[in-house]
């Protein structure tokens, strides 16, 4: 049996936790995630955790197609949302772009790979 991939998942290069893939139905990719407990408290970083739990408390409305609900709140994280400064990290160093993850209820989170070259080895 094969392994499943196991990634580290980065925000503008900073590391925020692991991703280990275990499905896919294209274009969407998905996981589970374990958020490094050092990135809780590294500067630069707090926007980005409050998106993550913004994320895993509002799932439950994504699932029920109510997301027009969440318009009004999620406009506060347009800038992450648009970013291209998400990636993994695979284990031989390349960076993988990614699109703005969604971090779902029971630690799953799903992910579609971005529209640019990977960099690093």
């Amino acid at each position: 049996m094969a392994r499943s991939p196991t990634y580290t998942l980065l925000y503008a290069g900073e590391p925020l936790g692991t991703i280990v893939e275990d499905d896919a139905d294209f274009p969407t990719v998905f996981g589970t995630y374990e958020l490094d407990p050092t990135a809780l408290g590294r500067h630069g970083l707090a926007h980005v955790l409050e998106y993550i739990d913004w994320s895993v408390r509002t799932w439950p409305l994504v699932e029920q197609d109510r997301v027009d609900e969440l318009a009004e709140e999620e406009e506060q994280f347009a800038a992450l949302i648009e970013s291209e400064q998400w990636a993994l990290r695979a284990p031989d160093g390349r960076e993988l772009p990614i699109l703005i993850p969604a971090f779902c209820t029971g630690g799953r989170v799903n992910w579609r790979y971005a529209p640019r070259e990977p960099t690093g080895a």
